[in-house]
């Protein structure tokens, strides 16, 4: 992965002391400030009014190795086995479904990614690839994340192997590009957006169809780990291995694992928060 100079709205040394880390993949900003009109190559615009702010999930500093300390989730590898236990209706199901699900039929929905290869801090760039099942014998998906002109705003993909275009896409909603972002859109394979997601508040975060919340995702900073909610029921869980660095993810059977990657990783990868309060 590679890291472009990061330009920041306001200097006063927004530097890795005091910011957000997340998955053990700590954001650094260096001091500077924007260029008149567009930011020349290899520079990424980074509002600092929430850097510092709080701290935020580390899983790379909590015990990890999900499922113990009382976690109100299996582990991701008992989990990528367990049936779900909400009944969805067809409208819903529908709704969440982002990509075709027989994809992955037939398919353990037990994933790994190696810490070091995802491009987590504020402007980073980079390839990485999506393990697939116990044995790590396969590669799953590839992830990319890189950097659209005019404004370098970055854009995080999830494709097939050797497959020609993307199945899934994540970036900030338009005129929302500043990192760290207040909202990301998620699109589909045709550049559509199925939905939206967005902090709301500590370590949680809600996925969006139009007005309707549909899934949350909710971080424990202290045990390591970050849990996608349908209702009440635990449907992936994601949490730093116990061996090599990586980042094991386990979704149920019958959730679309697209969808569940999509949404872990982008928290990973674009570390939104909460709009800053205003002085009053």
């Amino acid at each position: 992965a590679t890291t472009p100079r990061v330009v920041a709205f306001e200097s006063g040394g927004g530097g890795a002391t005091g910011s957000r880390p997340v998955l053990a993949l700590p954001i650094r900003a260096t001091d500077g400030r924007p260029l008149p009109g567009q930011l020349p190559p290899g520079e990424v615009p980074v509002s600092t009014a929430t850097l510092g702010a709080r701290p935020s999930l580390v899983l790379g500093s909590g015990s990890g190795f999900g499922g113990r300390s009382g976690s109100p989730a299996p582990s991701p590898r008992r989990m990528a086995t367990m049936a779900l236990q909400t009944s969805i209706l067809p409208d819903m199901d529908q709704k969440l479904t982002l990509v075709d699900p027989s994809i992955f039929r037939n398919t353990e929905y037990f994933f790994a990614v190696s810490v070091d290869q995802l491009p987590a801090e504020v402007g980073s760039t980079g390839d990485f690839q999506i393990l697939r099942g116990t044995a790590m014998n396969g590669v799953a998906l590839r992830g990319s994340v890189t950097a659209a002109p005019p404004e370098r705003k970055r854009v995080f993909t999830l494709s097939l192997p050797g497959a020609r275009g993307h199945l899934a896409s994540c970036c900030p909603t338009p005129g929302n590009w500043f990192e760290p972002s207040t909202e990301l859109q998620l699109l589909n394979k045709d550049n559509v957006v199925w939905g939206t997601l967005a902090p709301k508040g500590g370590d949680r975060y809600c996925v969006f169809r139009g007005p309707e919340m549909v899934l949350t995702l909710d971080g424990d900073q202290d045990q390591g780990r970050l849990i996608v909610m349908l209702g009440g029921e635990p449907v992936a869980h994601a949490a730093k291995g116990q061996v090599n660095e990586q980042l094991e993810i386990g979704v149920k059977p019958h959730m679309d694992p697209v969808l569940m990657l999509l949404c872990i990783l982008s928290v990973v990868i674009f570390n939104p928060e909460d709009a800053p309060s205003l002085p009053g």
